[in-house]
């Protein structure tokens, strides 16, 4: 099935059966998880009810007999009380005697008892017999004494009220002491001071329980009251019913025994835990230490069940209503429920498919036609015929196909003509169907006059392009035969150019020659000058040192006056001194004298001396002067030397240079003169080739000649 190819009427409906069918699917699996866990719900709600109720049910007897032993032990611990006042209280004769209490025989035994046990005798009775007569789940009442606790008269003192007893107002008596203690009702009520349930037991065919509780007083145990509970009167706990055939109620007590069993009498008695097995035992008890209300599933004779646990307080333990039901049986509702929403979902699926696909092709049948016209358009087709008298969307595609077609083919036939008249070389014309070129179909308009118009401009040019190619090809024509005349002439002053540059060329190398001898010259005067410059330098460094002589020699001359002048001032000194000392200085005033006259002749001999090395040192100075003046000429000389040295190399290398441009100059000549004789024969040519376009150019007007151009660009 090729999906593409099916009609939409078809693919319409598949695609809403496909999305209605998910849509419901979807709905339906939403529908039935919220609705059957609701209904579980409900259901588990519903029954754990039915298991609080038997419980409540079950809680109530107890709580009855309870309030019945209660009231009971309540009753009998005031007594002993006021019994103990009474003893407290009790009168003695003259000799210190206690005298004796008032006494009443009693109804039951044939003794005395004083009036307060007596009175305690008749409420037991009376209450007894009222309470097993007007309470069917109770079938017996009774109160069990310790050994002479009820009376001093009566070892053995025991009231116990069956139904018989109720109706008949009478008594019975449990025998000794030493055989009811035996019991477990008895004994582990007395020993623990508890309140204590037994397991179900079967007394004279009927099953039943007791609740036993102690009377204490002063902190020891008196006796115990004794209810018989009728465990065949929980069957009024519900156990089945018409809708769940299955259903089933358990009482069992704290560690398990079941005292009750709606489907067999033969369970009560028996444990759980061999009944449903070690791991389900496990598993409740578990659940159970917390004392609340609960539920759980379980395997049972292969059969998976839920079960609903409630609470029942029996004295110090706490007993368990259990009410189980199979899951199949639990969930046959849900089944049920999840059937017939199916069934509803797929009929009104199918009903809603039928319809839309009946609803889809009726409207869509006019889109066959549309169909067609709009193949016969993509056949190039466009006489259609489109005739749907609807004013809904179809109608209006098919009136829009219809117009389209029209339109088409007035452009189409408009667009041939106007590119036929351009084909045939008439730009000049116009469109007349100018309003049909409608959105993107302006864009053909745009086009075609576009095309008009750039060809009509471009002919146009070609034109004047041409004229002008005619007249500038005379011009080249011209220009070409004066261009070869020309540069005849210019090859033949050439030839004349080379040759003068040869002559040139030749006395340049010779120049060059003679500039490269100077610099020879002009290099060994420089060093010649270096070398006298360098001797002036010695000689300067040589008058230098003379003038420095001379002034050391001053130096010394100076200090040998100093000591002409001291000696002097010694010797007058010493003149003195001798004229002091008379005759014995006479000798040495002639020395002073002598050395006087010797310093004298010093001090004459180095003034000499000074002025004759002052002497020198002025020739010295005027020497060192002239040198100076000879070594700065000298320099001078160097300098120049070196300036004309480079200036000759230059020259040289000017002249150097200048003959390698004239050998390049002869070159570029020759070359000039074979390019002039090239031009001269292109010139030749090109005049040949202008006037072959000057005619080519006249062909080219005449062809555009032929064409209608348009004089302005306006629209077509």
């Amino acid at each position: 099935m090729n999906i593409k190819k099916m009609k939409l009427a078809t693919k319409t409906s598949l695609s809403i059966t496909i999305i209605l069918s998910i849509s419901l699917a979807i709905l339906i699996i939403v529908s039935v998880l919220s609705v059957s866990k609701e209904m579980a719900k409900t259901v588990s709600d519903e029954f754990l009810g039915f298991a609080e109720q038997n419980g409540i049910i079950v809680q109530n007897i107890i709580d009855n007999a309870t309030s019945v032993a209660q009231n009971f032990r309540d009753y009998l611990e005031d007594s002993y009380e006021v019994y103990d006042e009474m003893l407290a209280k009790q009168a003695v004769d003259e000799n210190g005697n206690k005298i004796p209490f008032p006494t009443k025989k009693s109804t039951i035994y044939n003794v005395n008892l004083i009036e307060t046990n007596y009175e305690v005798e008749n409420y037991i009775l009376h209450n007894a017999w009222s309470i097993v007569k007007n309470n069917p789940d109770i079938v017996g009442v009774g109160v069990l004494f310790e050994p002479y606790a009820y009376d001093d008269s009566i070892k053995n003192y025991t009231i116990y009220v069956s139904d018989d007893d109720a109706v008949k107002k009478t008594s019975q008596s449990y025998g000794n002491y030493e055989e009811y203690s035996k019991n477990e009702y008895y004994s582990l009520a007395a020993t623990t001071q508890k309140n204590y349930f037994t397991k179900p037991y079967v007394n004279q065919g009927m099953t039943m329980i007791t609740a036993s509780f102690p009377i204490v007083s002063g902190g020891k145990t008196q006796g115990v009251i004794v209810v018989d509970i009728n465990v065949d009167n929980f069957a009024k706990v519900k156990s089945s019913n018409d809708k769940y055939t299955t259903m089933s109620t358990d009482i069992f007590t704290q560690d398990g025994i079941i005292v009750y069993d709606s489907n067999s009498k033969d369970f009560i008695g028996q444990s759980i835990k061999n009944l449903l097995g070690t791991e389900v035992f496990s598993q409740i008890s578990e659940k159970t230490k917390a004392g609340l209300a609960f539920q759980m599933e379980a395997n049972y004779d292969g059969d998976n069940f839920m079960k609903y646990y409630y609470p029942i307080k029996a004295g110090q333990e706490t007993w368990w209503s259990s009410t189980s039901l199979a899951k199949s049986d639990l969930n046959k509702a849900v089944v049920s429920l999840i059937i017939m929403m199916i069934g509803i979902v797929l009929f009104i699926l199918v009903l809603i498919i039928i319809s839309v696909i009946f609803i889809l092709k009726k409207m869509l049948k006019p889109i066959d036609g549309v169909v067609k016209a709009a193949e016969s358009i993509v056949n190039g087709e466009l006489d259609i015929n489109v005739s749907i008298q609807s004013e809904d969307e179809i109608g209006i595609l098919s009136k829009a196909f219809a117009t389209m077609s029209e339109n088409l083919k007035i452009i189409i036939s408009d667009v041939g003509h106007l590119l036929g008249e351009m084909a045939n070389g008439n730009f000049c014309l116009a469109t007349q169907y100018e309003d049909k070129y409608v959105g993107e179909y302006s864009n053909i308009l745009l086009a075609i006059r576009d095309i008009n118009q750039n060809l009509s401009s471009t002919l146009t040019e070609i034109n004047t392009v041409a004229n002008q190619v005619s007249a500038g090809s005379e011009q080249v024509s011209s220009g070409a035969q004066a261009l070869s005349q020309g540069a005849a002439e210019q090859a033949s002053s050439v030839e004349e150019l080379s040759a003068s540059l040869f002559e040139i060329s030749q006395k340049t190398e010779k120049n060059a020659g003679n500039a490269t001898l100077a610099i020879q010259l002009s290099h060994e005067a420089g060093e010649g000058a270096k070398e006298s410059n360098s001797h002036m330098d010695e000689l300067m460094s040589a008058i230098n040192k003379i003038s420095n002589t001379s002034t050391e020699i001053g130096k010394i001359i100076k200090t040998i006056d100093d000591i002409a002048f001291q000696t002097n001032i010694l010797a007058l000194n010493a003149a003195v001194e001798a004229a002091r000392a008379g005759v014995a200085g006479k000798g040495f005033a002639v020395v002073a004298d002598e050395v006087r006259n010797l310093a004298g002749k010093c001090a004459e001999a180095a003034k000499n001396t000074t002025v004759l090395i002052e002497g020198a040192i002025g020739a010295v100075e005027n020497g060192t002067k002239h040198a100076a003046d000879t070594a700065n000429s000298l320099r001078a000389v160097v300098a120049k030397t070196e300036t004309v040295d480079n200036t000759i190399r230059q020259i040289a290398v000017a002249s150097e240079e200048q003959s390698n441009a004239m050998s390049q100059i002869t070159t570029g000549i020759e070359q000039i003169s074979s390019v002039v004789q090239t031009n001269s024969a292109t010139a030749q040519e090109s005049a040949a080739a202008s006037e072959e376009l000057s005619g080519q150019a006249q062909m080219l007007k005449n062809l555009v000649g032929q064409f209608q151009l348009r004089e302005e660009l306006n629209s077509i």
